[in-house]
């Protein structure tokens, strides 16, 4: 193949959008079932709803969109980006700065003039801002990808001392065994009576 016309960045697509969709309910009861018969794994008659779908989202192929399939078959690359995060789309600022640019030259002008206002906000954005948004961008990429690790780090709160667990767990036995349950008060309730 080529090398790439253009590199796309894409939000994450609509699942409408998309050649492979997400199983509905009757498909994941056929998927379940079919299980025993493609895989080697197979499933138990005791398996719950949820480890039986766990199983079914192992062999679960992947969503494959449309726009990807028109793009890379006309020899251009594509990026999707994580839904909800425009910061990561220098296209999503530039989009912001021109729509500032429309509204302060957008008083008073009638609707057939919005094309040409368009064009020429969109052509009055320098290279220089372009750039300062990539540039941007990459540098929240790095940020992002640097608290990334925090994330998958264990995060583990120790109360006390295992010296102080066992004196500690007496004293909170003798707590729980002095607490008397509640009493259950069964109140009468004409809610249709007028006042």
């Amino acid at each position: 193949m080529n090398k790439p016309n253009s590199y796309t960045s894409i939000e994450k697509s609509l699942p409408n959008s998309m050649f492979v969709k997400p199983m509905t309910e009757e498909e994941v009861k056929k998927e379940i079932l079919s299980l025993n018969n493609t895989n080697s794994e197979g499933y138990d008659e005791e398996y719950t709803r949820p480890q039986l779908l766990e199983i079914v989202n192992r062999y679960k192929p992947e969503p494959v969109y449309a726009v990807d399939a028109i793009l890379k078959g006309l020899g251009h690359k594509i990026s999707h980006l994580p839904p909800y995060h425009c910061d990561l789309n220098p296209i999503e600022m530039i989009w912001a700065s021109m729509k500032r640019k429309v509204a302060e030259v957008n008083i008073g002008k009638p609707a057939n003039q919005m094309p040409e206002m368009v064009q020429e906000a969109f052509n009055s954005i320098p290279v220089e801002e372009w750039c300062n948004h990539c540039a941007h961008v990459k540098k929240l990429e790095e940020e992002y990808r640097s608290k990334d690790g925090y994330l998958d780090a264990p995060f583990i709160v120790e109360l006390c001392s295992e010296s102080e667990e066992s004196n500690s767990q007496d004293e909170s036995d003798e707590e729980f065994n002095s607490i008397e349950p509640l009493a259950i008060v069964h109140a009468e309730h004409n809610y249709s009576k007028k006042i």
